[in-house]
């Protein structure tokens, strides 16, 4: 069994190594170019990408009462958002997904959401970042944000 495997393995890098090569032009070099393209050129992405912010609100421990606001961008201008609020009773948990703008030369923009649970708009908030910190308003509230 052991010597199937060990077949298996060699047979793939093998092939793992024949795919990869270039064409070959008649004095042995390849017609390849050396530079790699963007893996996805599709993907969109800014200064916001693959980041997120937050503000917290009461005990640092998460320990009620306390309130977690936070926002997340991601490629091709994704961004998702959950206000856990638990300030008061019953407690309020909100997420929501969508997509954003965002002019790295003004340092602004806008995040259209809708509701997680049920894909029903939710609005649209504004944000503008300096640093470290963004000032995000949504639904008539400014939270004041830190980057994680």
């Amino acid at each position: 069994m052991k010597k199937v495997f060990s077949l298996i393995a060699v047979a793939m890098v093998a092939v793992a190594m024949t795919a990869c090569g270039g064409d070959k032009t008649e004095n042995g070099g390849s017609s390849t170019p050396s530079t790699n393209p963007d893996p996805d050129p599709i993907a969109e992405t800014d200064a916001l990408t693959e980041t997120s912010w937050h503000q917290l609100e009461g005990d640092e421990l998460m320990i009620d009462p306390y309130r977690d606001v936070d926002i997340q961008f991601e490629k091709n201008h994704y961004c998702f958002y959950w206000d856990n609020n638990h300030m008061s009773e019953p407690a309020n948990n909100i997420s929501g997904y969508g997509s954003y703008t965002y002019d790295e030369a003004t340092a602004s923009g806008t995040a259209t959401l809708k509701d997680q649970n049920n894909d029903q708009p939710m609005g649209t908030a504004t944000f503008t970042i300096s640093g470290n910190q963004m000032e995000f308003t949504f639904q008539g509230t400014t939270y004041h944000m830190t980057k994680r």
